[in-house]
């Protein structure tokens, strides 16, 4: 078996392969020039250069084969309220995966993986925590961009032997696998201005609701979704536990000793206020459960910035 990772130099992407080879899985890491040049081991990974934002088809169809499974990571845009950032959803991730799923459809890929998002393809829902059949009404062109790109998998895989799998994924964290590196997000930000004593802005009151799993269990996730026997669909991944970004920050001012200095700045329009995953879904099929709680992920990352 041979995996392919497109953004695989990334946070996320240097975990999965970290898994992968670690149950002795052929790995290819497909990314930018930029990040490429990263302190990464060559001997564990094949790596592919290819033009950011990941235009050049025939860079995969260089390196993807009958039978592949191809993890698709890449992605060029974050949530935010710029009303013009449709413009590159559209053309720079919506476009360009649709012809990426297109084309290892057409050469025989056994699986494709895709990584959308768990906080925002849903947006502001009633119910808590949510599964997989409920609504999905995005409040940004970050969700709306993923939901399409979920839809457009579906649809390319459709009748063809390669098995399509979508994991909306909650928000992310954990220590980055290069050290020169550091894992972007609100729970290193908030352990650094600590650490340092400086300043931290947040977005709206600190009432907002985030599922935060460990990098690690994704990374198992993708492992199982990679290995197991045919699987189709959408499935979260997430803890199924809700924390407040201002009960976040107290757990982090608690483990530090210190008080942190906030700007409370104005709400986004692009931040859903609740966003919990039930992950019963693939934990049915894969007996996939989250094995490291926020209290210890969070214990690792300080532990990390200290030293």
């Amino acid at each position: 078996m041979k995996v392919v990772i497109l953004g695989g130099c990334g946070f996320l992407g240097l975990h999965i392969a970290e898994k992968l080879v670690a149950n002795n899985i052929k790995t290819v890491l497909v990314d930018s020039k930029a990040r490429l040049h990263k302190p990464i081991d060559f001997h564990k990974y094949q790596l592919v250069e290819i033009d950011y934002p990941y235009r050049d088809v025939e860079v995969l169809e260089s390196v993807l084969k009958k039978n592949d499974v191809f993890i698709h990571l890449g992605w060029s845009q974050v949530p935010n309220d710029n009303l013009y950032g449709f413009k590159k959803d559209i053309s720079q991730n919506i476009l360009i995966s649709a012809e990426l799923f297109h084309l290892a459809r057409n050469l025989g890929v056994g699986r494709i993986i895709f990584a959308s998002s768990g906080g925002s393809v849903y947006g502001d829902l009633a119910e808590s925590p949510i599964n997989e059949k409920c609504a999905t009404n995005p409040i940004s062109s970050y969700g709306v961009a993923k939901l399409a790109t979920e839809k457009y998998l579906t649809l390319l895989t459709a009748n063809s032997p390669t098995d399509h799998i979508i994991f909306r994924i909650g928000n992310a964290y954990g220590n980055h696998l290069l050290p020169c590196s550091t894992a972007t997000g609100l729970i290193p930000s908030v352990i650094k201005a600590l650490i340092s004593d400086n300043e931290i802005e947040i977005w709206g009151n600190g009432q907002v609701i985030r599922d935060f799993i460990n990098v690690k269990d994704i990374a198992n996730a993708f492992y199982l979704a990679t290995v197991m026997p045919k699987i189709n669909g959408i499935f979260n991944i997430g803890t199924g536990k809700g924390t407040s970004i201002k009960n976040l920050i107290s757990m982090i001012e608690n483990k530090l000793n210190k008080s942190a200095k906030i700007i409370w700045s104005d709400n986004r329009m692009c931040d859903v206020k609740e966003a919990v995953l039930d992950y019963g879904k693939f934990k049915t099929l894969s007996q996939w459960t989250p094995q490291i709680s926020l209290e210890k992920g969070v214990s690792e990352m300080i532990s990390t910035y200290k030293g």
